[in-house]
C-alpha cells in the first residue's frame, strides 16, 4: 500500500462528493486507500454509485465528533499505507499533486509536505460581484500565497518552510506516530500550531511546493454570516490553546478601548452585516471605508470568540 488518504467531513456532502470525484481520478494509477471519516451527529454518508469504489471506506468517528483532530487520528489508526495524506473535504486535488507527494516522500525521509492552494477561478469570479467578496480577495483569503507572509513564500519551487497546514498534508506514517499525532483537545479546525511544534521537536522538516496548485473549494462558506462565525471560532481556538498553557502564538491582547469598541460592534453585528451586504462591488469610491468596516467586524467576531472562552486569571 503506497498511500492512505484520510478525509474528515461533517455535513458537507455536496462539497465532499465534488472532492471525491477529483480524488478518485487523481489516484487512478496509485495503490491507495481512502478513509472518509464522518463526524456528523445527525446523518450518515451514502456515496452515489459512481463514487463507490473498493478502496473507499466510510467510517463514523467513534471519538469526539466536534474535533477534526480526533477524526484524523482515527483515520490514521486504520491506515495501512507507508505515507499518510490528510485532506480536507473541500480540496480538489490533481494527479500531479498526488504524484508529487509519493515521489517526495520516497526521496526525502523525515519530512511533511504541502502543495499550494487557491480558490477555483469560478469562485473568485463570483466573489468579485459583491463587496464582501471583494473584501475576501483584498484581504488575501483566497490563496495560500496571500495568506503567508511575503518573506516566507518562495515562488515556483519546493521550499523548506517553518510551517505546514493539514488541508493537504503528507507525512510518512512512522513520523506521524513518532510525533504522537494530533492533540484532540484542540477545538474545531483551523489551527495546526500544535502539530507544527511536534514536527519541529522531532526533527521532521516541513516543505511547500509552490510549483503545484490545488483548488480550495469553499463555495459553501463564503456567505458573510457563516464566514464571520468561523472567525469567532478562530478566537475560541486561540483562547482554548491559551487555557491549555500554550500562550505563544495564541494569546490576544486587547486594550480597554478596543474591548469596548469590539463589544459594541458585535452587539450591532446584524445591521452592520446587512449594511456591508447592500454595498455594490462597483462603488469603488467607498472601498477604503468599507474595508475598514469589514475589518472591524471581523475583529469583533474574533474578540467575542476569544473573550467568551478564555479563562479569567485569578
Amino acid at each position: 500500500m503506497q498511500l492512505s488518504i484520510i478525509l474528515p467531513t461533517k455535513d458537507r456532502q455536496k462539497i465532499l462528493f465534488q472532492s471525491l470525484e477529483t480524488l478518485i481520478s487523481s489516484t487512478n494509477a496509485v495503490h491507495c486507500e481512502i478513509f472518509i471519516i464522518d463526524n456528523s451527529e445527525t446523518s450518515s454518508i451514502t456515496l452515489p454509485s459512481h463514487l463507490q469504489k473498493k478502496n473507499i471506506c466510510v467510517e463514523k468517528n467513534p471519538g469526539n465528533r466536534n474535533s477534526v483532530f480526533s477524526s484524523r487520528n482515527f483515520g490514521a489508526s486504520l491506515s495501512k499505507g507507508k505515507t499518510l495524506l490528510f485532506m480536507d473535504d473541500d480540496i480538489l486535488c490533481t494527479p500531479e499533486s498526488i504524484k508529487f507527494i509519493l515521489e517526495f516522500h520516497r526521496d526525502h525521509a523525515s519530512t511533511a509536505a504541502n502543495v499550494s492552494w487557491e480558490y477555483p477561478p469560478a469562485l473568485v469570479e463570483k466573489l468579485r460581484k459583491n463587496f464582501f467578496g471583494k473584501f475576501l480577495i483584498r484581504s488575501g483569503f483566497t490563496s495560500m500565497k496571500e495568506l503567508m507572509k511575503e518573506n516566507k513564500w518562495k515562488e515556483n519551487c519546493v521550499f523548506e518552510s517553518g510551517e505546514v497546514a493539514s488541508y493537504f498534508l503528507s507525512i510518512d506514517k512512522k513520523d506521524f506516530f513518532l510525533c504522537g499525532g494530533y492533540d484532540e483537545r484542540h477545538l474545531h479546525e483551523g489551527t495546526d500550531i500544535d502539530l507544527i511544534e511536534r514536527l519541529r521537536n522531532n526533527n521532521i522538516r516541513m516543505y511547500i511546493n509552490s510549483e503545484l496548485c490545488i483548488f480550495h473549494n469553499e463555495e459553501d462558506r463564503i456567505e458573510m454570516k457563516n464566514w464571520m462565525e468561523r472567525k469567532k471560532r478562530f478566537g475560541e481556538i486561540s483562547a482554548h490553546a491559551v487555557n491549555m498553557g500554550r500562550s505563544e502564538g495564541h494569546e490576544l491582547h486587547y486594550t480597554a478601548r478596543r474591548r469596548f469598541a469590539f463589544n459594541l460592534i458585535y452587539f450591532f453585528r446584524s445591521p452592520i452585516r446587512f449594511f456591508i451586504g447592500c454595498m455594490p462591488a462597483n462603488w469603488t469610491f467607498i472601498d477604503k471605508f468599507m474595508f475598514r468596516t469589514a475589518d472591524a467586524l471581523t475583529g469583533a467576531y474574533i474578540h467575542k470568540g476569544y473573550s467568551s472562552t478564555i479563562k479569567k486569571k485569578n
